[in-house]
């Protein structure tokens, strides 16, 4: 299973993820170097993300017309352009574009890349090569925080950007390599059939979900460094320790997933998204007293990507069932509506931040997941009213 060219796509997704993630352990760096307040710099962690969930599709069908392996080189390219322009960048309005260049490119990147996955490896490993591909972003959003925290400390958190983009070139080298350069591009999709998805209310219930979900978590979340160190009043030696540890426990939340899905899947989830709703209320006077709020986070971190699975098979099967030839449109739902729900959730949590204080961004976010654990039982309702007059009729 392993080998060059799947190594060099594991080596893009943690990249392309570690650009993402980083910026949420340097939000205090930003706003200290560019002379801009701390919510202003946590904004960029929104913009990205706004920047994303649009940029991805446009892109991705606007690219569809040109070969892969040019197509996938000259993004890659571009990427690295824009993780060394983020070093000259000394105002604000400068990092803001460049984040939103990056932002952009960085979803049209891994969509693009995991379509070489069944061209280098055989048809019995494809289902973990794929897997590792989206695993590379994973490990970047674990380890992204605490390693952008710790770097920041020694030295100027321009200089984290040198090295995603010379790990970048290394990389683009070695798929120019290994990656194959035969190929027709992939056919360009029916703009009508994939957008009728989004006529089915199913969908737009789904999407509300994991929007929420994430977004109950961000606004907290994408300051938790200050909150760390001005709130709570831990040391600063300390917090990448604490994120570390925050990031496996997010690892235990995706493996738990996969559990949820099994047991239920979507049939289940709203009473989770109800306790990780009290969870985040209970954070806000948690953060007052160091070690209950510590414990309380690392609690959320196990329940963070819980929703994950289940909703992504969600979507799999209606687009399979009642949306035939919409598959492709269906497997960005759910990065689409977390990446929107990130933007909101760290934009809710600035204004929180201005006007209530850094120590209450988490009761912006119960509210987001009270929501979602609303959307979640009005979308299963007709099935579990369906299921309850099956088993009456079988009596």
């Amino acid at each position: 299973m392993w080998n060059p060219a799947v190594i060099s796509l594991v080596t893009l997704s943690f990249v392309l993820g570690t650009c993402e993630f980083i910026m949420i352990g340097i939000v205090p760096d930003i706003s200290e170097s560019l002379h801009v307040s701390l919510t202003q710099a946590g904004m960029l962690i929104s913009w990205f993300a706004l920047a994303y969930a649009a940029g991805t599709p446009v892109l991705s069908l606007w690219g569809s017309r040109f070969p892969r392996y040019q197509f996938l080189a000259v993004l890659t390219g571009l990427f690295i352009l824009g993780n060394l322009a983020a070093f000259f960048t000394d105002t604000y309005a400068m990092l803001l574009a460049d984040r939103v260049f990056l932002a952009a490119l960085s979803g049209t990147v891994l969509a693009v890349s995991t379509t070489f996955a069944p061209d280098i490896a055989d048809r019995k490993y494809l289902p973990s090569v794929m897997a590792w591909i989206f695993a590379g972003f994973s490990v970047a959003a674990v380890l992204g925080v605490p390693v952008g925290t710790m770097a920041a400390a020694y030295v100027p958190w321009q200089w984290i950007f040198i090295f995603i983009a010379v790990v970048s070139a290394a990389d683009l080298l070695l798929m120019m390599k290994m990656l194959p350069k035969e190929g027709a591009p992939a056919a360009i999709p029916d703009l009508r059939t994939e957008l009728s998805l989004f006529r089915d209310r199913r969908i737009l219930l789904g999407m509300g979900i994991g929007m929420c979900a994430l977004a109950g978590n961000y606004t907290w979340y994408a300051y938790v460094t200050p909150l760390l160190e001005q709130v709570m009043g831990l040391d600063a030696l300390w917090v990448s320790p604490v994120l570390f540890l925050f990031g496996a426990m997010t690892i235990v939340s995706n493996l738990s997933s996969g559990r949820v899905a099994a047991a239920g899947g979507m049939y289940i989830l709203w009473p989770i998204l109800a306790a990780e709703t009290v969870l985040v209320a209970l954070l806000a006077a948690a953060v007052h007293l160091l070690w209950a709020g510590i414990a309380v986070m690392l609690l959320l971190g196990c329940l963070i990507y819980i929703y994950n699975s289940s909703l992504q098979i969600y979507f799999l099967h209606i687009s399979t069932v009642f949306h035939p030839g919409t598959l492709l449109m269906a497997g960005a739902l759910l990065p689409t509506s977390a990446n929107i729900g990130i933007a909101i959730g760290t934009a809710a949590g600035s204004l929180a931040a201005d006007t209530i204080g850094l120590g209450l961004t988490p009761v912006p976010g119960a509210c987001f997941l009270a929501l979602s654990a609303f959307l979640c039982w009005v979308l299963m309702k007709p099935e579990r009213d369906r299921l309850r007059r099956i088993s009456w009729q079988g009596k």
